[in-house]
């Protein structure tokens, strides 16, 4: 099961943080994301909402570039998408 799974299928809140701490522990050689958004711990629903909506814009103004860092920047916006949204469904 990847991490993206994991964090969709997590059962619990604090499982969902965890496995995404996991995730964004793994990013820091990844330019693109801006540093606040690879600081632990998690802080809950809103911090993992206001983190998604930051990628969702680094996403935007690397929309016109290609290459490597842009779709790292999806992956991560992903991501933190899938946790928000698992959240909000609790």
């Amino acid at each position: 099961m990847d991490m993206l799974e994991l964090i969709r299928n997590a059962d619990s809140v604090a499982e969902l943080l965890s496995a995404l701490s996991v995730y964004v522990n793994s990013l820091h050689d990844a330019p693109i994301i801006p540093e606040w958004c690879l600081r632990l711990p998690l802080e809950g629903e809103r911090d993992v909402f206001r983190r998604m909506m930051a990628m969702v814009a680094v996403v935007n103004l690397e929309w016109y570039r290609s290459g490597g860092e842009r779709v790292v920047a999806e992956q991560v916006m992903q991501h933190f998408a899938a946790a928000a949204w698992r959240l909000m469904r609790r």
